[in-house]
């Protein structure tokens, strides 16, 4: 585990009032591209949310830091499989707020990512 999730305290976050945090330790979300392959925390600002019903598992989308399609982003991304997990829909929820996502960055032709399948991998800083 690395230091930067050790750091921060999580919180049990309930899907339907996430918990404000300042994830101390946290990296900024334009670090994650060499970031690729680890556990981390990042913060960042939610630039656009998008949940697209109609595409391949269902999926929905939280750009971070600049908005789809820039190359630079990072985007968060829920399969529609874990969209019960939430109480209320992630695209409404995190929309233009400064939020937290715990996870493993990983790469997708060459946008970096973060797959969260539970409502306590992300809160709202």
């Amino acid at each position: 585990m690395s230091s930067a999730l050790a750091a921060c305290d999580i919180a049990d976050v309930k899907a339907d009032a996430p918990v404000a945090s300042s994830c101390p330790g946290a990296a900024d979300w334009s670090e994650a591209h060499a970031l690729v392959g680890e556990h981390v925390e990042l913060v960042g600002e939610v630039m656009s949310a998008r949940y697209v019903p109609d595409v391949s598992g269902e999926p929905t989308f939280l750009n971070i830091g600049v908005d789809y399609p820039d190359d630079d982003r990072l985007t968060v991304v829920i399969w529609g499989d874990d969209r019960t997990n939430f109480a209320n829909n992630p695209e409404d929820v995190f929309a233009g707020k400064r939020i937290c996502v715990r996870g493993e960055v990983s790469s997708y032709n060459g946008i970096s990512e973060v797959i969260v399948s539970d409502p306590s991998q992300l809160s709202v800083d």
